[in-house]
């Protein structure tokens, strides 16, 4: 799959409003998921995503666990914008 063809997913499935606020969700996520996956599932996860997009998959304390809940909060702090 394409970058561009994965933005229009997102976008698709998230009923986003255009290709954009589809790269910020992505960047999100995986900013989110990076803190939480080791490195080996960081590393399967990139390599089955279009080039680019894995780089969002900051490294961080893999200890990190979170529930539905905690992970749904997370992403507003780890997403475009968001406050260092």
């Amino acid at each position: 799959m394409e970058r561009h063809d994965f933005y229009q997913s997102v976008q698709y499935e998230a009923t986003l409003a255009g290709e954009a606020d589809a790269r910020n969700a992505t960047q999100a996520v995986l900013s989110a998921l990076g803190e939480r996956l080791d490195e080996t599932r960081s590393q399967r996860l990139d390599g089955q995503l279009p080039e680019e997009i894995g780089d969002h998959l900051v490294r961080g304390d893999s200890d990190r666990r979170f529930d539905y809940d905690e992970f749904g909060a997370v992403i507003p702090e780890t997403g475009p914008g968001a406050r260092s």
